[in-house]
């Protein structure tokens, strides 16, 4: 837990002292049609699945503890209840009816497809990351070498926590 933290920190300081996370060049090539790669639509169906399976869940939770309420009432609060339930109950089966389509489309929609195969509309070019993944190392390497300087003054200055 306490190495994550670290390296959490450790990117703040690098994105806001060095800029890791920065653009290096605007350099951009193009991908190759035979490039695989997660289908748009698979994408899409795949999240419109997990935001009703999270619906369904709260649907049936405020149904069970709906059920678990209405155990001891009687007359005309019991009646409500019923009707609640039931109204419930038709949207829960609603919600499944939902996933049940979406689970038979995801069937006919091919996971990952080919970049040629992507609509125009859904094309895109690739920042070249050589240079990137170059400068991101040099800048690492001067964070070490400033955190050694800092170790090795910090007994020296009056105000050690301003050492950066």
């Amino acid at each position: 837990m306490f190495a994550r933290w670290c390296q959490e920190n450790f990117f703040k300081y690098m994105s806001e002292n060095f800029a890791i996370d920065g653009l290096v060049s605007y350099q951009q090539e193009t991908i190759s049609d035979t490039k695989m790669l997660v289908n748009p639509a698979y994408k899409l169906l795949e999240s419109q699945l997990r935001s009703l399976n999270g619906k369904l869940t709260k649907q049936k939770t405020l149904f069970a503890n709906t059920t678990l309420k209405s155990e001891n009432e009687k007359g005309k609060k019991l009646e409500r209840s019923i009707a609640k339930k039931a109204e419930m109950h038709q949207q829960i089966k609603e919600i499944e009816a939902e996933i049940l389509e979406i689970k038979n489309q995801k069937k006919e929609v091919d996971r990952k497809i080919t970049f040629g195969l992507l609509p125009a509309t859904e094309k895109f070019t690739n920042a070249i990351n050589v240079r990137k993944q170059f400068m991101d190392n040099i800048k690492m390497i001067a964070y070490r070498a400033e955190t050694a300087i800092y170790n090795i003054t910090k007994n020296k200055l009056s105000h050690p926590d301003e050492g950066r």
